[in-house]
This record gives structure tokens, C-alpha cells and sequence, in this order.
């Protein structure tokens, strides 16, 4: 449904040439809900704007529905309002003196395609229907909240019936509550109805609820592309376990174990084996990453590898977690863990971590110095 191929992007500044983009290729299938993940400046945003016709890239292919739209070899530009896509982004271009009908019909009364007025009633009444807008027809659009704007511009992006629909950062002017409630909504919409979607956000939790599959992206590239879990559970280096979800952070020197582990690492807090299958040779330098709710914590001494002794910094509750700050040898780290059964619930300000061999990752480091643990938010 979209191809991109070697795609790339150039801006001229003050400060000389910023590569946002660099030759990422990508394709996403049929119905597929993939999610264009990063932090400001990565080339998410560039990506989504040269698929929707809105950038011309400095090289590249992007297809749509087996049509090139975009082909730099072969001058190839097909403009956006050619491309049949719909459209949202973080500015959700509410027209405020119009009414909700107004909103969502008018592209359909002044596009390129223009349709009847009974088949716009039909698609805008669909459309409304679509996101729980019924019987808000006539009402002003300075009259809504932000909650029902963010729908009205989804209605209108569903009344082109659009094949693509490319979405910019839609939540980030809502609430945590609605957008919430709106992540889950605009996932069962787009499945029921089977569009193709391109998201763009810097949100984590976005990604992983709401993907099919999620591309990380850093510094113009395309880090690792993969299914949410996947990502989660087996990330290929710092900057993706780092980005998609929190991660404790050690550094460390293989002090033996085979070129597949498993590895038995030296760090300033003790000594650990991982049973990572990433490859990496004695005396090498690496880092072991472990997420917060893989750290055990026990009262009592337990008989489990990869245990030490830990000082309790700092106790959160959360309701629906807790997070434990703790400290080795002047390192900080994090435990994240369930507090239903308040009988486990560890207490003390002394008590035994435990890093399970099979949840140690092993990533290789970067070239500046990363740092000890993470920051919980």
C-alpha cells in the first residue's frame, strides 16, 4: 500500500546542510497501522510530509497502491491533493466560522472530485457517525470542545474515504484522559473501516498501543522496525530500549563466557550473567540494559544468580504500580512491580535485588558515556 524507497531530505540552514532524512526505505501493507516513532528532529515528521506530497525529497521512490507518486530518478511529483489521502495533523484546521457539517463537507463540495449533496450528506453523516458525533451537526465549531475538534477533524479525514490516512501528532493537544480514550478509539475505527495509516508521534505509549508495527526513528534513520512486543522485549540497541520504554542502564567488560554467551559482565555494581545470544568477545566493553519490572525484589537473602544487596532511595505508588528507586555502590537504578498483592510488597530499607540472566540485555555502547539508570517518570 506505501513503499518508500531510499528516501531522503535536505534543508539548507545557518549552520550549513541538516540531513532530516537518510535514504530510509519502509513499506507498510494493506490495513496496516504503523507508527513513525521519535524524538523532535528525527525525520518522522519530514517522512509523513514527503508521502503526503507536501516535501518534494531530494531522492527516493514512494509508492501508493502500486502507482509512483513520488520518483526524484524519473521527475516523478504527483501533488498532494492528487494522492487521495487523508489528512490530520496536531493543528486539527477547524474552519471556526463554520458548523460541524460545514467542516467535514467542504472539502468535499470544493475538491477536485466534487460530489452531490445528497452523497455528501450521506459521507458526513457516516462520518459522524463513525466518531460519535450524531445530531452535533449544526452546532459551531467554537461551540465544541477540544476533544469533540479532534473528532470533527477525523470525520473529515473519513468522509474523503480515503485508502491512507496520514496522521501528525493528532493527541498532543488533548488531555491525558481523552487522549486515552481517543487512542483506542482511532485504532478500532481505522480497523473496522481498513485503512492504511501512517502515524507520527514521540509518544511511547501511543506506539505501543495503538501499532501494528512501529519504526524508531534517530538522526534521519530508521533504528528498528518491528511489532510493539518485539520491540519491547528484544530492542537492537541503546537509543531503541532507551526510547520505547524505560530501561536500567550499566556498563560493563565481558569478563568470559563464549562469543554467544552466555556472558558473564563485570560492572561497578557486581558481576552478571546474560544469557543474551548478541554476540560479544571477552575484554569487550558493553552495556546491560534490564527493564524496571524485570528487577526482583526480596526481603529475605534469595538463592538466585545476579543477586545484591540494595539500598531503598525512594518508594512511589502509583495505583496501578510501584517504583522502587535503589542504589549499589553509589549506582541508582529502578523496580517497577504490581502492588495488588500487598503480602509480596516488599519492604525495609535494605533489600536483595534480583537480574533474572534471560531479562539482561546486551546492547553495545554508544561513543558518549550513557548513563547509569534510568530517570522514572
Amino acid at each position: 500500500m506505501i513503499r518508500i524507497t531510499g528516501l531522503s531530505k535536505e534543508y539548507q540552514t545557518n549552520q550549513g546542510t541538516f540531513k532530516a532524512v537518510r535514504e530510509i526505505s519502509l513499506e507498510i501493507m494493506q490495513g496496516e497501522f504503523c507508527v513513525l516513532l521519535g524524538p523532535s528532529g528525527c525525520g518522522k515528521t519530514t517522512t509523513l510530509r514527503c508521502v503526503a506530497g507536501l516535501e518534494r525529497p531530494d531522492a527516493g521512490e514512494i509508492v501508493l497502491e502500486d502507482t509512483v507518486v513520488t520518483g526524484t530518478s524519473r521527475n516523478i511529483f504527483v501533488p498532494a491533493e492528487d494522492r487521495g489521502l487523508g489528512m490530520m495533523f496536531q493543528s486539527y484546521a477547524i474552519w471556526p466560522h463554520l458548523d460541524v457539517f460545514h467542516n467535514i463537507s467542504l472539502p468535499l463540495e470544493h475538491g477536485r472530485r466534487r460530489l452531490s449533496r445528497s452523497e455528501i450528506q450521506d459521507r458526513v453523516s457516516t462520518s459522524l457517525d463513525l466518531v460519535r458525533l450524531s445530531g452535533l451537526e449544526k452546532r459551531r465549531a467554537t461551540e465544541l470542545s477540544g476533544g469533540q475538534q479532534q473528532r470533527v477533524a477525523l470525520a473529515r479525514a473519513f468522509a474523503g474515504k480515503p485508502k491512507v490516512l496520514l496522521m501528525d501528532e493528532p493527541l498532543s493537544n488533548l488531555d491525558a484522559k481523552l487522549r486515552e480514550e481517543m487512542r483506542v478509539e482511532i485504532k478500532k475505527i481505522t480497523s473496522r473501516l481498513g485503512v492504511t495509516v501512517l502515524y507520527v508521534t514521540h509518544d511511547q505509549s501511543e506506539a505501543l498501543v495503538m501499532a501494528d508495527s512501529v519504526a524508531v526513528m534517530s538522526g534521519g534513520d530508521i533504528l528498528q522496525r518491528g511489532a510493539p512486543e518485539d520491540l519491547y522485549s528484544k530492542p537492537e540497541n541503546l537509543d531503541v530500549a532507551e526510547f520505547l520504554g524505560n530501561m536500567n542502564l550499566f556498563e560493563g567488560r565481558k569478563e568470559s563466557g563464549g562469543i554467544q554467551g552466555p556472558h558473564v559482565v563485570e560492572t561497578a555494581v557486581g558481576n552478571f550473567t546474560c544469557n543474551s545470544e548478541r554476540e560479544a568477545a571477552v575484554g569487550e566493553n558493553i552495556v546491560l540494559g534490564i527493564r524496571p519490572e524485570d528487577v526482583r525484589l526480596y526481603r529475605d537473602p534469595p538463592d538466585a544468580d545476579n543477586a545484591l544487596t540494595v539500598s531503598v532511595v525512594h518508594k512511589q505508588f502509583l495505583g496501578n504500580a510501584s517504583i522502587y528507586e535503589l542504589e549499589k555502590e553509589g549506582t541508582r537504578f529502578f523496580a517497577r512491580f504490581s502492588p495488588l498483592h500487598s503480602s509480596e510488597r516488599p519492604f525495609g530499607d535494605t533489600l536483595f535485588a534480583v537480574f533474572e540472566p534471560s531479562c539482561l540485555h546486551l546492547f553495545r555502547p554508544r561513543l558518549s558515556k550513557p548513563q547509569a539508570a534510568v530517570k522514572e517518570e
